[in-house]
């Protein structure tokens, strides 16, 4: 009917399935059914589209989309996302001290993440996630410096917060 084998359309249903868009059901009911995708799916399906961008542009996207998610935080956080966000930053200080700088790159990176769940919007989640994950294998190979540039932004960004401060006033730099 259209002229595809067998073999090649078990493939394709099963290179869905390995994907997680579809799941295999077995049974007289059985078959192949669309999965309800969750944040973890649109995570992986967004990382594997970033492995193909250059740092600068993922950098300047993570710029642009942390601007709209800092304004968002300043609305919705609720007092446990400004207390992570705190823990966050004070591990991220205290691992500096104590020069675990690997360990403190990773958690200053996680502070995006953090700061994407604040905003109760789970597609923002996920696409926090998804660059923090690629921005993370980054760091991983520059590897680790002892000097850490964001604190001094995130702890106004954090004090932005807990004012509620309107969007129109929270600053850009704050989320650097």
């Amino acid at each position: 009917m259209l002229d595809v084998s067998r073999t090649a359309l078990r493939e394709a249903i099963r290179s869905l399935e390995i994907a997680g868009i579809v799941e295999m059901r077995k049974g007289s009911r059985g078959g192949a059914f669309i999965t309800r995708s969750g944040a973890g799916q649109v995570t992986r399906t967004f990382r594997g589209m970033l492995d193909f961008v250059s740092l600068a542009t993922l950098l300047e996207a993570r710029l642009m989309v942390m601007d709209a998610v800092a304004r968002a935080a300043c609305e919705r956080a609720k007092s446990a996302d400004i207390e992570r966000l705190s823990r966050n930053v004070a591990g991220t200080i205290e691992l500096t001290r104590q020069g675990r700088y690997e360990e403190r790159t990773l958690k200053a990176v996680e502070f995006s993440t953090l700061l994407g769940n604040s905003t109760g919007n789970q597609v923002m989640s996920a696409i926090l996630e998804a660059m923090a994950s690629v921005i993370r294998r980054f760091v991983l190979i520059a590897g680790p410096h002892a000097h850490d540039p964001v604190i001094a932004s995130r702890l106004r960004l954090i004090e932005q917060i807990k004012a509620k401060v309107p969007r129109a006033l929270v600053r850009r730099c704050a989320v650097t």
